[in-house]
């Protein structure tokens, strides 16, 4: 293989890279591109990461997740980024299971792995967090909330220290950001889908964020293509095509080619991705 590549991976991909014949869609199609994915990781040819969102958003269980939002994200005027890092926060994880799911000819029947074993698998294969710069990203929610729990397992050192200044990635995972919201109208914030519920902005705002089925999903979205662009990590590796969190998702392929034309930012599959391995291993 030539040159190491350095990989986002998106939370529908890293627990398949990370345990890719016990863990999620065991007997799925292309078992072999999650294993050839995880070779590379574990052999030390691609570089991996995720953006904090994993571990915080996505983290919280859907059922609280809004009234979650309610309690802890204030109105931030229109200022989508902080100019500096924390320090280890507190973490919301849970444990859930899959239910077995017959679909396209194969089963779904292995457990999810719960945050923190996904985040000891991490370490062992070296896949580090990418800071992500939302207000109100570090906060998920408060002690004793049903299905979840808070933890500071994470460490200092889990996150990527990249030689860029705080204050230039800010700037861009801003760049990013705005452009998603203002140029291409995807996007949704969690504040603003509950604003438009509450009646809080106009009609035409509300029309756009209530669009939106999975603001959650969205908004952690966002960030983490913000945030992979700003560390300026080479692919962003997703199965995610837009469908579930609305139709102006930033994940539909109209809007990923604009991210790619105008950032650079190069989206693939996890098939895509495990070609792009075969090929420079030749």
């Amino acid at each position: 293989m030539g040159q190491k590549l350095s990989v986002t991976f998106d939370s529908n991909v890293l627990q398949r890279v990370l345990r890719p014949d016990e863990e999620f869609m065991v007997g799925a199609p292309f078992i072999a591109d999650q294993r050839i994915v995880h070779e590379a990781l574990a052999n030390g040819l691609i570089e991996g990461f995720v953006a904090k969102t994993f571990f915080t958003k996505e983290a919280i269980s859907k059922k609280v997740r809004e009234d979650i939002f309610r309690l802890n994200y204030g109105r931030y005027n229109n200022i989508q980024s902080s100019f500096h890092r924390t320090g280890s926060p507190y973490i919301s994880t849970m444990v859930s299971y899959n239910k077995v799911n017959e679909q396209e000819n194969f089963t779904t029947f292995s457990r999810h792995l719960s945050k923190r074993e996904i985040l000891h698998l991490m370490r062992k294969f070296n896949v580090r967090i990418l800071h992500t710069f939302l207000l109100g990203d570090i906060s998920t929610k408060p002690r004793n909330v049903e299905g979840d729990f808070r933890t500071d397992d994470i460490q200092p050192s889990d996150y990527y220290k990249s030689d860029k200044s705080d204050a230039y990635i800010s700037v861009q995972n801003d760049k990013c950001f705005r452009f998603i919201q203002e140029k291409l109208g995807a996007g949704v914030l969690s504040v603003d889908w509950i604003d438009s519920k509450d009646g809080k902005r106009t009609p035409d705002q509300a029309n756009h964020d209530l669009r939106f089925k999975n603001p959650s999903a969205e908004e952690s979205d966002i960030q983490a293509i913000s945030t992979h662009y700003a560390h300026e990590i080479d692919i962003f590796c997703t199965e995610d095509k837009g469908k579930g969190a609305g139709e102006l998702s930033v994940m539909r392929p109209e809007n990923k080619g604009e991210l790619e034309k105008c950032f650079g930012i190069r989206f693939c599959t996890l098939h895509e991705l495990a070609d792009l391995i075969r090929q420079q291993e030749v």
